[in-house]
């Protein structure tokens, strides 16, 4: 009896958290996004020993705050950037058990460079707005400009952690190449020419890293061999050449 009751507990436990887990997402897909954050909240204090809440309501909190802008609907340029207090605040506390976690650590990049572009743009941060740095123009610097230069350096410094943490970058070069690319004409737009263009070289080399471009793979070719076409010169293959090298005995 007393093992029934307990399965019975169990299950009924199982049910509630995950009929939580559903209404989150389903206020989260209906742009209802306090609603969502409240029912995340409380299926993670329910139970402060397990994590398994925090990546939902980090990358909830986070979602809201990327897809922020001021003719977008739902709450304030303030409300935007609490937001990506409160889900890098999360995430860093859940990375501190593994610290090598790329996902996690590129959420938090991306938060970074979020932050920096509200402050660059503030309330001009419109949809058009975004279209237009996306296609690499940035509008009108209406922020404080050493305000904006520290996010952008703490968005680096958080871009350069991912390269270093991925054990490969060919999942993950395109998204850090556009996020380098949009970090570099914000901050040319605030007057930053130094640090938008080392993120520019950034960009650039994490693509060549990867050995891919936005567009197309890279097939690799014997370059030096084949002349890499059919019509172009050809190198002529070299003899080894083989030399011995001795050491006087002493």
């Amino acid at each position: 009896m007393a093992a029934d009751v307990a399965d019975r507990e169990h299950e009924t436990g199982v049910f509630r958290l995950a009929d939580g887990a559903r209404r989150a997402l389903a206020h989260e897909r209906a742009g209802r996004y306090r609603e969502a954050w409240r029912h995340w909240e409380r299926l993670r204090g329910e139970d402060a020993e397990r994590a398994d809440w925090n990546a939902p309501l980090a990358a909830s909190y986070l979602r809201y705050a990327l897809a922020w802008t001021a003719d977008g609907g739902e709450g304030s340029l303030a409300e935007a950037e609490a937001a990506l207090v409160r889900g890098m605040s999360i995430l860093t506390i859940d990375l501190t058990g593994s610290v090598d976690d790329v996902t996690r650590l590129m959420m938090i990049a991306r938060a970074c460079e979020q932050r920096c572009i509200l402050r660059a743009f503030g309330e001009s941060w419109t949809a058009a707005a975004r279209d237009a740095l996306e296609a690499g123009e940035a509008g009108e610097v209406v922020g404080d400009r050493r305000q904006v230069a520290a996010a952008g350096a703490a968005a680096t410094a958080a871009l350069d952690l991912v390269a270093l943490s991925a054990p490969s970058l060919a999942t993950l070069a395109a998204e850090l190449a556009q996020s380098c690319l949009r970090l570099s004409a914000t901050l040319q737009a605030a007057g930053d020419e130094d640090a938008a263009l080392g993120l520019e070289m950034r960009a650039e080399a994490v693509l060549r890293g990867s050995g891919a471009t936005p567009t197309e793979s890279a097939r690799p070719t014997l370059v030096a061999i084949d002349g890499g076409a059919e019509a172009g010169e050809k190198t002529p293959p070299r003899r080894p050449q083989l030399r011995v090298v001795t050491t006087p005995k002493g």
